[in-house]
């Protein structure tokens, strides 16, 4: 008789209380979490990539207006300076450069600023709103007797 009483106590405990919505804010809270967590990592990965993207546009800007002050370009005097009027015929530097990056998926144009003057080339480029600039001092000779200082610009952006 014993042992059918400890089996019904075993079977039927009806002073038990059962809690069995106590684990659902606790695994709310967990997900949530869990969430929280994966966006927070996903965005430290975006940001991290659109910032190696704009420091590698940055490096090709560098490297396009180094090639730009190769002395072996027809405006560049023996000094290192930029004849204006040469820089402002000057085309086939600018092609043999486009050629190379626009499969690299860069467009790119350059602007050449001294006193008032401005010189854009190519002249009729379309400028957008995102573009990474790398810019260099130069000198800018006028003419025989004038050399002013003025700056060299590169505009890079990403083609469409």
């Amino acid at each position: 008789m014993g042992g059918n009483r400890t089996r019904h106590l075993l079977s039927s405990n009806e002073e038990a209380v059962t809690e069995e919505y106590t684990a659902l804010p606790a695994l709310c809270v967990v997900v949530i979490g869990l969430t929280l967590f994966f966006l927070l990592l996903a965005h430290a990965y975006a940001a991290y990539q659109a910032q190696s993207e704009t420091a590698h546009s940055y490096h090709t800007a560098e490297l396009l207006t180094e090639k730009l002050l190769d002395p072996a370009n027809a405006f560049i005097t023996p000094g290192g300076a930029i004849d204006l009027a040469s820089f402002m015929q000057a085309s086939e530097p600018l092609t043999q450069l486009q050629q190379d990056y626009s499969p690299l998926g860069f467009d790119f144009l350059f602007r050449l600023t001294a006193n008032t003057t401005i010189v854009t080339l190519p002249a009729d480029a379309y400028i957008p709103t995102n573009y990474i600039v790398a810019s260099r001092e130069v000198s800018v000779v006028l003419n025989d007797a004038q050399t002013i200082p003025g700056r060299l610009s590169v505009l890079l952006w990403r083609q469409p």
